[in-house]
C-alpha cells in the first residue's frame, strides 16, 4: 500500500484517494501523515483544507479550512487521528472544524479541533454519524458557537468540550433518541437537547 506525507506548507484543498493512479494538485494516496510541519490552508475562499474520501489520515501538524465557509476536514466514511490543530476557515461565512457524515475522528490529548475564529463561527465537529472520541480539546466560535453538533452517532468524551462566547451550547444534540453520549473524566460546559418524537 502507498503512503504519503506532508511536511511543509500546501496551499490547496487536499483529497486523500484510495484506489487508483493519482493525478493532479492536492492528491495524495492513503494513508496520509501530515508532520508536526506541515500546514495545509487552500488559498480559495470556502475550500476544505481536507477531504479524507474513505481514506485514513493522521494530523500532526496543522489544518486550516479556506477563508469564509471552509471546513478544516471533510470526514465522509473514514479514519482519522487528530494529534495536532484542526480549525475552520476564518472570516464571515460559519466554518466547521471537523465535518462528520460517517467513519472514526480520535482527537488525542494534543489534539485541537476549533471551528472558524471569525464574525461567522460555527461548530468545532458536525458529527452526523460515526464515532467520536475525544481525549483533547474542541472549541465551538462566534455566533454559532456549538462545539459539537450531534445529530446521530457516538461521542465518547475524555477531554473538553467547549464554546468560547457566553451564549450557544458547547454539545447540541438533535434527534436525542439516536445518541450514545459518554462523559468520563471529561468537561462539557453547556448541553441543549432537542428530542424529536417519531
Amino acid at each position: 500500500m502507498s503512503q504519503s506525507t506532508i511536511s511543509g506548507t500546501v496551499n490547496v484543498s487536499v483529497t486523500i484517494n484510495t484506489i487508483g493512479p493519482i493525478y493532479g494538485v492536492g492528491n495524495y494516496p492513503s494513508p496520509l501523515t501530515i508532520l508536526s510541519a506541515g500546514y495545509i490552508e487552500p488559498s480559495l475562499q470556502g475550500q476544505t483544507g481536507v477531504d479524507v474520501n474513505g481514506g485514513t489520515l493522521l494530523n500532526e501538524g496543522i489544518i486550516n479550512g479556506g477563508i469564509n465557509g471552509g471546513v478544516g476536514v471533510f470526514l465522509p466514511s473514514s479514519l482519522v487521528t487528530n494529534e495536532g490543530t484542526i480549525l475552520g476557515g476564518y472570516g464571515a461565512a460559519q466554518a466547521t472544524g471537523v465535518s462528520m457524515f460517517g467513519g472514526t475522528l480520535t482527537n488525542g490529548r494534543s489534539g485541537v479541533i476549533e471551528a472558524g475564529n471569525g464574525a461567522g463561527g460555527g461548530s468545532g465537529v458536525s458529527l452526523t454519524n460515526g464515532l467520536l472520541t475525544n481525549f483533547g480539546t474542541i472549541i465551538g466560535q462566534g455566533f454559532v458557537q456549538n462545539s459539537v453538533v450531534e445529530n446521530s452517532g457516538t461521542l465518547l468524551n475524555y477531554g473538553l468540550i467547549t464554546g468560547l462566547q457566553s451564549t450557544g451550547y458547547a454539545l447540541d444534540i438533535m434527534g436525542a433518541q439516536q445518541q450514545t453520549i459518554r462523559l468520563s473524566m471529561g468537561q462539557v460546559r453547556s448541553v441543549k437537547m432537542l428530542e424529536y418524537l417519531a
